[in-house]
Order: C-alpha cells, then structure tokens, then sequence
C-alpha cells in the first residue's frame, strides 16, 4: 500500500529535508528504496543548484511528489528505465521530472484507481507551480513539475 509505504518512509527520515542538501540524498535514497527487487533502472540528474534554491516545504512537497510519481511508473507502467530531474528553469523556477520508458498511464477515473495524480497535482498547485503529465502509449510517460523558488535574503 503506498500510504503505508510513505508513512514508513516519512517517519524514516525524521524531519524531512532538514539540510537543503539533503534533497539529492533523499532522492537516492528514496530510488534505491523503491527499485529494490525490481529490473528497473532508476538514473537521478539533480543539479545542486536547483536543489538549494527550495526551502524545505517546497522541498519536503517535492519528495512527496516523486514518490509517487516513481511509484507510479514503478507499478503501473512496465519501465525499464526511469530518469529523474532536478534543475534550474531560471533564476525563479527549478524543474523536476520523472520520465520513463513504459506502456503509459491511464486516466485514474478509467481505472477507478487513486487519488496520486491528483494529490500531485494539488502538491505542486499549492506551492504556486504546476504539474504536467505527457504519456503516449508504448512510449512512456513524462510528469514535469514546475516550483517556483521564494527569493530570500542570504545570511553572511
């Protein structure tokens, strides 16, 4: 179950990502959790930069929101490959996708499925960015987050 699945990762991890840093840790850790027993390569492309400029809700959102987008494509899709991102847009925007090489999603309403991609997308609505799904049959599916980064003023 991935609630039950979350709730043992959330509590794992203690408070969620304390260190700006530890998003890119995070991420590995939470793709060598999922891939674990399956075929399925999981590549990770995390620019630190991108990874700095979010403060910890948006960072802590952001981890919910690849977990299920890597747990989707995990269970549902039939990839061989996963890629994951995470980089700079601009100066105001960094970009995390989750791409693979599967059979492509169906609507949740035509499976009578969950809630994940609308959890997703309400996650990424209420930071102020947006999230994007592209899948076409037999070729994979692309979930493309957009989160813009608060400006802050540096301490010295």
């Amino acid at each position: 179950d991935t609630i039950a699945e979350l709730r043992r990762y959330l509590l794992r991890s203690g408070e969620l990502p304390a260190r700006r840093a530890s998003v890119e840790e995070e991420l590995h850790r939470m793709a060598e959790t999922l891939r674990s027993g399956r075929n399925t390569e999981i590549a990770l492309d995390v620019v630190e930069d991108a990874a700095a400029k979010l403060d910890p809700d948006a960072a802590l959102q952001l981890l919910l929101i690849a977990r299920e987008a890597i747990t989707n494509a995990l269970k549902h899709s039939g990839a061989r490959t996963i890629a994951v991102t995470l980089r700079p847009e601009t100066d105001r925007m960094v970009v995390f996708e989750v791409r693979d090489d599967g059979s492509g999603v169906q609507s949740e309403s035509s499976e009578g499925g969950g809630h994940g991609l609308s959890n997703m997308t309400r996650r990424a609505e209420e930071l102020g960015g947006s999230l994007e799904i592209d899948s076409r049959n037999g070729v994979g599916t692309r979930v493309r987050v957009e989160i813009p980064v608060k400006t802050q003023k540096r301490e010295n």
